[in-house]
């Protein structure tokens, strides 16, 4: 699980990291964003652009990584630097 650098709380001066969770529940109860919509536009974007036998799906400056399991692809990520689009058979023979 990724953490952001910690923040100071005031008056005692613990140290206070807060999970990428914690933060996009922040955002979904109390920020009033929408996730589902964000998720729906993510998905569109994905789905346009890409192959089903690829683990990169270029997007601007930035990468989605789209992971396939039983129940079919999942977008488990975004990169900050776009990658090559590779099939999962290259990813498998590189290990």
């Amino acid at each position: 699980m990724a953490f952001e650098a910690p923040s100071k709380r005031p008056g005692n001066g613990l140290k206070m990291r807060i999970s990428d969770h914690a933060v996009l529940r922040y955002l979904d109860r109390i920020g009033g964003f929408d996730i589902e919509r964000l998720r729906d536009e993510i998905s569109r974007r994905v789905a346009a652009d890409w192959n089903e036998s690829s683990l990169y799906v270029p997007f601007g400056a930035h990468s989605f990584v789209v992971r396939q399991d039983e129940d079919g692809p999942i977008v488990t990520t975004i990169l900050e630097r776009p990658r090559k689009p590779r099939t999962f058979r290259e990813i498998a023979s590189d290990d």
